[in-house]
């Protein structure tokens, strides 16, 4: 990552629509370094009423020279029986195992949650088997 890269403002993933409530954002990056790859965590946004509207995708993205990403992996909130999600961040453990926190509305309760999902690759990540890592009410957060 040069300081030259980060000043040119070069955007690295357009919106999927240009009207007012598009937006990808909530970025997360990790670098591989057994691959000599970066990963980008991202959300894509559209407006209420625009499938899958409002935290409705989140997607990684890899590249292996900071210019030209390509989306390999993507779920959607419909995925987790949620609302919406929000933010995401991807890491490979010291077991090899990839693990994708994502923090979303918890179709119980209604309240944020936290989960991750493991796998062996990033393709492989399944939202159906998503560990509960942090809620609300585990924290003691009263309503």
């Amino acid at each position: 990552m040069t300081s030259e890269l980060l000043g040119s403002g070069q955007i690295i993933r357009d919106l999927v629509g240009f009207e007012n409530g598009y937006w990808a954002g909530a970025p997360g990056v990790f670098y591989c370094a057994e691959e000599t790859a970066w990963y980008l965590t991202y959300r894509i946004r559209r407006p209420r009423g625009v499938v899958p509207d409002r935290g409705g995708e989140a997607r990684i993205a890899r590249s292996s020279d900071l210019e030209q990403w390509h989306d390999v992996w993507a779920v959607t909130k419909d995925q987790f029986g949620s609302a919406s999600i929000e933010r995401t961040a991807l890491r490979k453990g010291r077991d090899g195992q990839w693990r994708y926190f994502v923090s979303y509305v918890d179709p119980a309760d209604g309240r944020w949650c936290v989960s991750v999902l493991k796998a062996a690759s990033i393709e492989k990540l399944n939202p159906a088997m998503a560990q509960p890592l942090l809620r609300p009410r585990r924290l003691g957060w009263k309503e």
